[in-house]
């Protein structure tokens, strides 16, 4: 008897599926559960995304299911792709079976539409090559196509064809990601054909937005240490720049006092993990090169920000372990970006660290109660001396800790005497 393993879903997930699969029985047409889902359904993880790809008009199937489900429905047509968002906070995707064909290595695929053969080929490695069916006439059927639930037993990481890491470089850091985040192994082929790529320098085809897109997921896994040390032996980091030497020592540094920082609640929510990561790597290169990383991955004004306020790093530290004033540490620090100021946290000295703690859960948070309208009633009209003087009376605040509006007029008073 074939294995049906649907019914390792949660009840209401299952429910969910049913329903699915029985509206696209009376519009005639097939859908299915495809990918990462199902690999996790046969592993028996927990809280499963449900992605499906549906044979010939994905969107005709979601907006019936919109109607349905009363969700709300967001469509991409470019893709193909529709993504219904469920009352109950559930996120469902749905995309048009497709063909992927590319121009030349690194290139985005050019897509058109296809069947359900064509769509699973497309796919990185055979155990996310795998479909359920859902429609009630072949509901639970597994296609398998290129041996991925075999791959899942053997815990075998193993590309459709010898074309894949050409095709796409960015599936080496993937390669990376699965392998270490399932407890699986590269399987030797496969193993081969990502250190030739390597070795051909495929990885130069890619526009490096998409190898950090990458770098980004894996520093959200629990095993991102891992991941990274095995990209290392297999010199899957010169994406980031060959000529720069990166700095493993300060970036094992920071993966441990981050997660331990982490841990404090003043800092749970806090900080970008994958740009905390990379400012580590990247420690020891210089301005030039960090301006080139900045255009390179196209970063944000901000990130782009932290990157040159950590090169100051050392000498912004050594001016903050001799302020004797918290308004002085909040002076030195209320610039920067709060990225920046994690680094810094993790890097600095405990003198250090104890003001930046202090900065963040109180000083950062300071407030005056009293504004230029309120010193223009006692008679000041000039608008620089204003900005003076209320930068001053805030310096106070946070030094002498006062509380009232008429404690901080009185401060103004005493400065203008």
């Amino acid at each position: 008897m074939i294995k049906n393993y649907l019914f390792q879903l949660p009840k209401h997930t299952l429910k969910l599926v049913k329903d699915i699969g029985e509206a696209a029985q009376v519009k005639n047409v097939a859908v299915y559960l495809v990918g990462g889902v199902v690999r996790d359904i046969i592993l028996k993880h927990k809280g499963v995304d449900l992605d499906f790809v549906v044979e010939e008009d994905a969107m005709s199937l979601a907006k019936d299911l919109k109607n349905k489900f009363k969700a709300e429905i967001q469509i991409y047509p470019q893709f193909g792709t529709v993504t219904l968002f469920l009352p109950n906070g559930r996120v469902l995707d749905f995309a048009t079976a497709r063909s992927e064909t590319y121009v030349h290595s690194g290139a985005l695929p050019t897509v058109k539409p296809g069947s359900l053969n064509d769509d699973l080929f497309r796919r990185d490695f055979t155990i996310n090559a795998l479909a359920i069916a859902i429609n009630p006439s072949h509901f639970g059927e597994l296609i398998d196509l290129f041996g991925g639930l075999q791959d899942i037993k053997k815990k075998a990481i193993r590309v459709l064809h010898d074309q894949s890491f050409m095709d796409d470089p960015t599936r080496i850091l993937r390669a990376v990601r699965f392998e270490q985040r399932l407890g699986f192994h590269i399987e030797s082929s496969t193993l081969q054909l990502l250190k030739t790529a390597l070795k051909g320098r495929a990885d130069q085809n890619v526009k490096s937005p998409r190898y950090l897109a990458e770098f980004k997921k894996i520093a959200q896994e629990a095993s991102h240490a891992k991941m990274y040390q095995r990209l290392k032996l297999l010199k899957g980091f010169r994406f980031i720049d060959e000529k720069l030497h990166l700095n493993w020592a300060a970036l094992n540094k920071t993966i441990k006092q981050f997660k331990g920082l982490r841990k404090n609640l003043l800092y749970k929510d806090r900080g970008q993990i994958w740009l905390i990561h990379f400012l580590g790597l990247i420690s020891q290169a210089g301005l030039p090169m960090r301006k080139q990383l900045g255009e390179k991955f196209n970063l944000s004004r901000e990130d782009r920000a932290t990157i040159m306020h950590v090169f100051k790093a050392p000498s912004i530290l050594k001016t903050l372990a001799k302020c004797r004033l918290a308004s002085e540490a909040y002076d030195i620090l209320k610039p920067l970006t709060m990225d920046a100021i994690i680094y810094m946290r993790i890097h600095g000295r405990q003198n250090c660290r104890r003001k930046i703690d202090r900065f963040l859960s109180r000083d950062i948070h300071v407030r005056l109660a009293i504004n230029g309208d309120s010193l223009q009633k006692i008679g000041m009209t000039s608008g620089q001396q204003m900005g003076e003087v209320l930068k001053n009376v805030l310096h106070y605040k946070i030094d002498h800790q006062i509380q009232t509006k008429e404690e901080e007029l009185a401060v103004v008073k005493k400065l203008l005497n």
